[in-house]
């Protein structure tokens, strides 16, 4: 499953690179600003089919999924499982038992998730079929400082703002960069604030 949030071409028009004597590197920086973005705000951004999911039915009407937003083509396929006999007890009928929310991060069941362990399965489709704006911008963002890290010859870690990066050996030189905390750049992080996943 591939994750990347921009593209070599948004990044070199960004960093305003006309060449390409860096594009490996860059291709490599644009993958890890892809993931570290995504751990930061814990969910994937890039349109996926996720399959099978377990969760606990808690009783209540609103059912969170662990990825948003939702689409409705495909329509995603709930089923009641029997998770001691491996299978499935009931499909769940869309407009009928639940409805997806205008929002599209959660459905509600008109009679409340029936209470169980792992008895709620689910395959459905979440994310952005194109990434929106602000996420591209941010990954560009990203890759700019990481970019710029690598240019600081000799240094084995740099420090941005309350953003700061490890660089570690690999054959002997500092080639690989590693988040030393859990914080992005604050522009970054300020274009990302629509996209982290909400504490339930």
């Amino acid at each position: 499953m591939s994750n990347i949030l921009s593209s070599l071409t948004n990044v070199k028009e960004y960093m305003k690179i006309t060449t390409s004597t860096h594009d490996a590197l860059l291709t490599t920086l644009l993958a890890q600003a892809s993931d570290q973005i995504e751990d930061y705000i814990k969910r994937n951004l890039v349109s996926t089919v996720y399959t099978d999911e377990l969760y606990d039915g808690d009783g209540e009407r609103i059912f969170y999924t662990l990825q948003f937003p939702i689409s409705t083509a495909p329509a995603a396929v709930i089923v009641l499982f029997d998770s001691i006999t491996n299978t499935d007890v009931q499909t769940f009928v869309v407009n009928q038992d639940y409805v997806l929310h205008r929002d599209e991060d959660h459905f509600i069941f008109w009679g409340g998730v029936i209470h169980g362990t792992q008895n709620i399965k689910i395959t459905y489709t979440a994310g952005f079929a194109t990434i929106p704006p602000a996420a591209v911008l941010a990954c560009n963002i990203l890759v700019f400082y990481l970019f710029n890290a690598i240019g600081k010859a000799g240094l084995e870690s740099w420090r941005a703002g309350s953003y700061s990066e490890k660089r570690e050996k690999v054959g002997g030189t500092h080639t690989t960069f590693v988040l030393t905390g859990q914080l992005l750049p604050g522009d970054v992080q300020t274009l990302l604030l629509p996209f982290r996943k909400p504490i339930i």
